[in-house]
């Protein structure tokens, strides 16, 4: 009988075995999020040069764009807006707009800066993820992670630009086997002032929404981008942003493909629309 015991003992300890592992492999929440900021940022933090097409909301129409990034920033061309294609005037404008960049070395170099400044923002916003919010885990299986977030009560954001972005409240995915970020969609639940509403103000109701996707064994990229903000700033100056913009079909190119390059790669797309659509 000591024996049958034993053995039944033993078979159910092997059946358990999984599972206990399982949630032993399971991580809290805060650590979960510091690898996957850890992960963003790394990700960031290479050099990579890539070609997709771009569709954005702006003034009420929906443009389609064609845009590279390139070592010296992005550039992009024209294809369709509201779904037709381009005029002769209007394509003769894009082919103006790009020869006038590549003559203009400080316009060039605005893009430059600009591009950094968005890509050292989206850093130090991410390194704020694992800090700047309490989480709560809503589901997970073998594919992804779902965890709600809510502002952090013992947070003390650096900035005004720290204070806006740990204001937000929403739901966040991230994908279970790489610790990649997937979605996260936030709104704010109240308004934020900026020195006590005497500097600035941004209003309730302001969303942010973000979705990246893989493209390759190494990278993922940013698929879709939604910030609806309203507020004003010091003398009452009002203030919008409205971005809504979805992107696709990302194909890498060589990691040294400059600003001239990826001009003359644009003209090449544009001049051939059978190959819009193909690798480089």
């Amino acid at each position: 009988m000591k024996k049958r015991k034993s053995v039944l003992a033993l078979t159910a300890a092997l059946l358990l075995l999984p599972a206990l592992r399982s949630f032993a492999q399971e991580e809290a929440p805060e650590q979960l999020m510091k690898d996957v900021a850890y992960n963003e940022v790394q990700d960031r933090g290479r050099q990579s040069c890539w070609i997709y097409h771009v569709e954005r909301k702006a003034e009420g129409h929906t443009l389609s764009e064609l845009q590279i990034e390139s070592t010296d920033g992005p550039v992009y061309r024209l294809l369709a807006v509201d779904g037709q294609p381009l005029t002769a005037e209007q394509s003769r404008a894009e082919d103006n707009r790009l020869a006038s960049l590549l003559a203009h070395p400080e316009q060039q170099r605005k893009i430059a800066q600009a591009h950094e400044q968005d890509e050292e923002r989206l850093q130090r916003l991410t390194a704020l993820l694992p800090t700047a919010f309490t989480y709560t885990e809503v589901s997970h299986d073998a594919k992804s992670i779902r965890l709600l977030f809510a502002p952090n009560p013992d947070f003390h954001p650096p900035t005004y630009e720290a204070r806006a972005f740990a204001s937000l409240s929403g739901s966040i995915e991230i994908d279970a086997a790489q610790k990649r970020l997937m979605h996260l969609d936030g709104s704010l639940i109240h308004p934020v002032d900026f020195g006590f509403g005497l500097i600035g103000r941004i209003e309730q109701g302001g969303s942010f929404s973000i979705a990246r996707t893989p493209v390759s064994d190494t990278h993922w990229k940013t698929s879709r981008v939604a910030v609806h903000v309203n507020g004003r700033i010091i003398l009452f100056k009002s203030i919008s942003k409205q971005q809504d913009e979805m992107r696709s079909d990302f194909h890498p190119l060589p990691d040294h493909t400059t600003l001239k390059d990826a001009v003359r790669l644009l003209d090449e797309k544009e001049a051939n629309p059978a190959a819009m659509h193909s690798t480089p």
